[in-house]
């Protein structure tokens, strides 16, 4: 919920600066807290506690996701981009024996540079990209999500997936970083972050 809020308020140009940042995670901490599903959480002291460090961790994330969104050439195209029949962008059409299957779905988010496209999916567990489980067809997903954004005007860059940590960090630690496969290609490599 916050890192969709996140990229779309970048997307929309509302963050340009740190402070930007700072002042817009706070407002959608804020419409989050709102929430009736959890705002009852203050009202007790256990939940309470564990969600002001979740807090705390959102805020130390939107620092990663600005300086990671900030450093590329890369822009947000959409966040919760969703595609399948009479929505945003096409299904994916794949043929089976038995015929064709649309696969609809939705992406986390999905960046542009030029004519080349990246997805990211956040990942609150493994955020591990290992050939073997590839081949085998396993976390296929951000690569079968490419094809719903292939097109003349559209080039593959690379699919990632961004971890997004329940575990609680030290103020020094704010790296975050995109696991993935990209494409190899000089004018792709010197594109991101």
């Amino acid at each position: 919920l916050f890192t969709e809020n996140y990229a779309k308020k970048f997307a929309q140009g509302l963050i340009s600066t740190e402070e930007d940042s700072e002042k817009i995670t706070l407002l959608i901490l804020d419409e989050i807290i709102k929430m009736e599903e959890y705002s009852r959480f203050y009202d007790d002291e256990v939940t309470a506690d564990a969600l002001d460090r979740l807090f705390a961790e959102a805020k130390r994330l939107s620092k990663a996701l600005y300086y990671q969104l900030k450093n590329t050439e890369f822009k947000v195209l959409d966040a919760e981009a969703e595609f399948g029949i009479n929505k945003k962008y096409p299904p994916i059409a794949l043929k089976t024996s038995s015929g064709e299957v649309f696969v609809r779905g939705k992406i986390d988010r999905v960046d542009k540079a030029d004519k080349y496209f990246r997805i990211i999916d956040y990942k609150t567990g493994s955020a591990s990209v290992v050939d073997d489980e590839f081949f085998m067809g396993k976390k296929i997903q951000v690569y079968l999500y490419l094809n719903a954004f292939i097109n003349e005007d559209n080039i593959p860059a690379g699919s990632y997936y961004f971890k997004i940590s329940d575990d609680y960090h030290s103020k020094k630690d704010e790296t975050a970083q995109l696991v993935g496969k990209t494409l190899q290609s000089n004018e792709v490599v010197l594109k991101p972050d």
